[in-house]
């Protein structure tokens, strides 16, 4: 007799899971165990004799307090963690007074599934603020101002959690409900809707009082960094002080990133090379954060043996120290820029040809690139998304198109597809070995028989590009037009930039899930010597290269995609479009130098 399958052998069950805010790690169980035996033990029970006499119902009993105990621990953080906790609702309600949708999903972004040294878990944040809700909707102080909440623009997906919170909150249960809101709502969702009733709530007595929103925080959510009274003594306080000035240090960064994301290729990756530069520094005793140390942190990035991710380090320190420059210190880290202006410069990371394609970006008439861009199906199947989504459709619980609804969404952007049980045997067709050459317009395709969305590269790059820059947003089991629907929708040349990043984000995103293929990281690299090669980039990739075979399906994508084109029997990027492919393949091939 074999083992059953287990259901996290299967990538979509735990890409499920991971939507939904669940994390699976082999052992969990074990480790509760661990967790919970010095609790168990204390009521008599140890855990590590097997012949020991055991009462079930005494024993079951047991479990549950203890099981309790330790949740309540998972939502009770204390010292450090109850700072950074603290420090981190306290920027979220101060952004949302300034109304930046953008940076509260950067901020939310920063919570993990277990608290680390520089990151709150979503229990902590949770445990924090659901405390916090309680004693203010208890208080006969804040009863006026908090008697009717006005309207607020929050999330669709975390408004059902919000008005369950503010109802038990208002009558001081929250805090003791967390365990059955975690079962109507996923952490994820609950923590987001913690921190929004926070703000929202803060916000409420800030209007009533007509007070400077600084001054209503630092009374109803004050901040305990410099305090030592959570932990044992004053150095335990500084020690948390110190971590709340670091992650203070970092959210202030991400934010800037996003503000002059023209300077930064991916805000999100930059932050986390950033925090690994932060992490590596701490282990040379230099701290990142003082100009002082600045050209001693340079030699430890130029000690990186992948010279990829040392340039990419580099470009990151150079952006930091621009922002570093625009504050009140401003004269200090001057020397730092000039030594990063010596060694990475404001184009090292980028090979002469690149930069001359980009920087001649701006000699292509804006109306030639625009009308590149608005005629490809990357564009024009936006109008026909937004039509067929509404106000929301539902999606599998991997956020992608259901089964039923594959080829309405594909043929959106021009693909033939059907949804299907079982997959269709392989055949070789006149078709598919005409499609191998490549000095000849694609033939007509057959209609593609899929099981899921995930399995047409195009589609599944496409979808990761749209919620990327708001073209939709997902919950667990919906899909709802995203803040930037309406412009990528109908772009006016205005409209060309972010609209030219869409495009360079579906290229990286459509590279990086071919890796998945049969030599699928082998095959990405030379369509990416390829793309180059056609922009004049680099050299023209070997011909005879036994891989070039498994490039073809990938040159073929971005043909139907309006990308390439095939003119006078060879390969092409139109003019306009050459810097959008080049800039997609390069962020790709650093994305998997990185991963190696």
């Amino acid at each position: 007799m074999t083992d059953a399958p287990s259901p996290f052998d299967d990538p979509e069950f735990v890409e499920m899971l991971k939507r939904s805010g669940v994390t699976h790690r082999p052992g969990m169980a074990q480790e509760l165990m661990d967790e919970i035996g010095p609790l168990l033990a204390a009521d008599g029970f140890d855990m590590e004799n097997p012949d020991q006499d055991v009462d079930l119902e005494n024993l079951n009993a047991a479990m549950g307090r203890a099981v309790e105990r330790r949740n309540m621990e998972l939502v009770t953080p204390v010292g450090a963690a109850r700072a950074l906790t603290v420090a981190l609702l306290r920027e979220f309600v101060n952004v949302y007074t300034a109304e930046d949708r953008q940076l509260l999903d950067s901020i939310l972004g920063r919570l993990r599934p277990d608290p680390t040294p520089r990151h709150p878990s979503f229990s902590h944040l949770i445990g924090v603020a659901l405390e916090k809700l309680d004693a203010w909707y208890s208080d006969e102080a804040l009863r006026a101002a908090l008697t009717r909440l006005p309207s607020a623009d929050t999330p669709a997906e975390v408004r059902p959690a919000i008005s369950d919170l503010e109802a038990l909150a208002r009558k001081g249960r929250a805090f003791r409900s967390i365990e059955r809101l975690l079962v109507q709502h996923n952490g994820a969702i609950l923590a987001a809707a913690s921190a929004y009733l926070v703000a929202v709530t803060v916000a409420a007595v800030t209007a009533h009082r007509q007070q400077p929103v600084g001054l209503v925080l630092g009374e109803m959510l004050s901040d305990e960094s410099s305090s030592g009274g959570f932990g044992t003594g004053t150095a335990f306080g500084a020690a948390a002080a110190q971590q709340v000035s670091a992650q203070d240090q970092l959210g202030q960064f991400e934010n800037w990133l996003l503000e002059n994301e023209d300077l930064a290729m991916s805000a999100p990756e930059d932050i986390e090379v950033f925090e690994t530069i932060v992490d590596s520094a701490a282990l040379w005793n230099l701290d990142p954060f003082d100009a002082d140390d600045f050209e001693e942190l340079i030699d430890m990035v130029l000690q990186l043996e992948d010279s990829s991710v040392a340039a990419w380090s580099l470009a990151v320190l150079h952006d930091y120290v621009h922002f570093r420059l625009e504050g009140d210190d401003a004269r200090s880290w001057e020397e730092a820029h000039e030594i990063i202006n010596d060694i990475a410069g404001d184009t090292a990371s980028l090979p002469p040809q690149l930069q001359t394609l980009l920087d001649g970006l701006e000699d292509i008439p804006a109306e030639e690139r625009y009308a590149a861009v608005v005629s490809t199906p990357l564009i024009t199947g936006i109008a026909r998304l937004q039509e067929w989504i509404g106000k929301s459709q539902p999606v599998t619980g991997t956020g992608m198109p259901k089964r039923a609804d594959i080829g309405v969404v594909a043929a959106m952007i021009g693909i033939d597809a059907e949804g299907v049980t079982n997959k269709p045997p392989v055949e070789v067709s006149d078709e598919a070995l005409w499609n191998l050459d490549l000095s000849k317009p694609a033939p007509p395709q057959p209609t593609l028989q899929v099981q899921s969305a995930k399995d047409i590269g195009a589609l599944r790059a496409w979808w990761a590009a749209l919620e990327i820059h708001a073209g939709i947003e997902l919950t667990s089991t919906r899909v709802y037009p995203g803040a930037m629907t309406e412009i990528l929708a109908a772009p006016q040349i205005e409209d060309l930039e972010p609209v030219e990043m869409f495009i360079v984000s579906y290229i990286r995103e459509y590279l990086l899930g071919e890796t998945d293929q049969y030599f699928g990281n082998i095959a990405v690299r030379h369509t990416v010597g390829q793309l180059l090669s056609l922009a004049e980039v680099s050299d023209i990739p070997s011909a005879e290269d036994p891989f070039s075979a498994f490039s073809i399906r990938h040159l073929r994508n971005f043909e139907s995609m309006g990308l390439l084109e095939i003119r006078e029997s060879q390969l092409f990027i139109p003019e306009p479009l050459r810097p959008v492919v080049v800039l997609g393949a390069m962020l790709a091939m650093t994305d998997l130098e990185l991963a190696q």
